[in-house]
């Protein structure tokens, strides 16, 4: 039950257009704030399934153009899963991996947790490969972006390529 709950929750933010019209969009923008703010109250207990839906209402506002709140709420899914999840999960080394995407975070903040989160897909296998690809890709676009670093840029593009052509070697590439 709880499953098909997550899954019906996850589909109600996902599922609104971010191009519809602005009456639809600020219908949409107050579903998004009241179910942000019920996270709080409701799923203390339960900090897995908060943290993956509060990465979900911040991608819902990314991609209505509300950076700021995306911002706000990824930081807290993060700062209240850091509490009493362990830095080796690989949900909240998911959500780091986001992070770097949208550039929220402070470069050197972010680095340390994106390569904290590569390490930990890469110790879950095969499993681990798909966000340890996502992984290398941000962290190689952030290490392009600033300049400098291309020699680890292309490193990790090579590792992120060798791992889709052959997931099931992650530990043996590493």
């Amino acid at each position: 039950r709880a499953s098909s709950l997550r899954s019906f929750v996850l589909a109600i933010i996902a599922q609104a257009d971010p191009l519809a019209t602005s009456a639809t969009r600020d219908a949409d923008l107050a579903l998004l704030t009241t179910a942000e703010s019920r996270l709080a109250s409701e799923l203390g207990m339960h900090p897995e399934l908060a943290l993956e839906l509060r990465v979900a209402l911040a991608k819902a506002y990314r991609n209505r153009g509300e950076y700021a709140r995306a911002g706000e709420t990824l930081r807290r899914a993060i700062a209240e899963a850091r509490q009493v999840m362990p830095v080796s999960d690989s949900r909240l080394a998911s959500a780091w991996i986001q992070a770097s995407e949208w550039q929220i975070f402070l470069d050197e903040e972010i680095d340390a947790e994106v390569d904290r989160a590569i390490e930990t897909m890469r110790q879950l296998g095969k499993e681990g490969a798909d966000l340890a690809i996502e992984g290398l890709q941000q962290r190689a676009q952030r290490w392009s972006v600033k300049g400098g670093r291309q020699a680890e840029a292309l490193a990790d593009v090579r590792e992120a390529h060798g791992l889709a052509r052959h997931p099931d070697r992650l530990r043996q590439l590493v």
